[in-house]
């Protein structure tokens, strides 16, 4: 999944390497990524929130499940919902 490679990439910047993970280069002092599947499902016919209770669409439960805590919002995108 393309979140997996831009938090495999953010984790190497952690560690003080470049984002492949091959050279050392320091470590940043910002660090900034949004997570893709997210913001995908969410604009996707039937991918977004079922209705205005924050109920989660399939597709959209998936993207917050795979990708861990949900995320903080951004951009006027807050989260309706909390997972069980």
């Amino acid at each position: 999944m393309y979140d997996d490679l831009k938090v495999a990439a953010i984790l190497n910047e952690i560690n003080g390497r470049d984002h492949t993970g091959t050279r050392e280069v320091g470590v940043p002092a910002i660090f900034g990524m949004n997570f893709q599947a997210v913001s995908v499902a969410q604009k996707t016919t039937g991918g977004g929130y079922l209705d205005g209770s924050g109920r989660l669409s399939p597709p959209l439960e998936d993207a917050l499940v795979h990708n861990g805590p949900v995320p903080r919002e951004d951009h006027g995108e807050a989260p309706r919902a909390k997972l069980a």
